[in-house]
């Protein structure tokens, strides 16, 4: 009796590609800000439409400079954990870096916590939040952005 081996392991879902032009977004509304960016809720036209935030970084009101900002956007693409929002691309747009990530129907975590329970969390939902934050913490401190800072240099 022959025995082959036809077990392979599955290799990771491949990344859409999406475009690196801001003719391919169409900015909607508004969502959110901050001292140096805005958040927008746009489409992008070629993906059939699908429903995208960009952060638009104003790079001549951001501290930080470009380089980093720019290895941490990379950075953020790379990864893949449920619960950190990643980006799918990141590209620049005369002075500003738009960063195109997933868009989240629900709104932010300080949002949804603040309208869903304006006394506070009962504590299983603490606890159930806290253990889902470790989760990505350990994800982070086991390597994984280390190992992606290696692979960006």
């Amino acid at each position: 009796m022959s025995t082959s081996s036809s077990h392979q392991e599955n290799p990771e879902p491949k990344k859409v590609q999406f475009p690196l032009d801001s003719t391919a977004y169409q900015i909607l509304d508004e969502i959110g800000f901050g001292v140096s960016a805005v958040v927008y809720k746009a489409i992008c036209l070629p993906m059939n439409n699908t429903i995208v935030a960009i952060k638009s970084i104003d790079l001549d009101q951001s501290r930080a400079d470009f380089d980093n900002i720019l290895s941490e956007t990379k950075t953020l693409s790379l990864l893949s954990h449920p619960n950190i929002l990643s980006a799918y691309c990141s590209f620049t747009v005369d002075r500003h870096l738009w960063v195109v990530m997933p868009f989240m129907s629900a709104g932010s975590l300080q949002s949804i916590i603040s309208s869903a329970f304006p006394d506070g969390l009962p504590e299983p939902c603490i606890a159930v939040l806290l253990k889902e934050t470790l989760n990505a913490m350990w994800y982070l401190l086991c390597g994984s952005v280390n190992q992606l800072r290696v692979k960006n240099k």
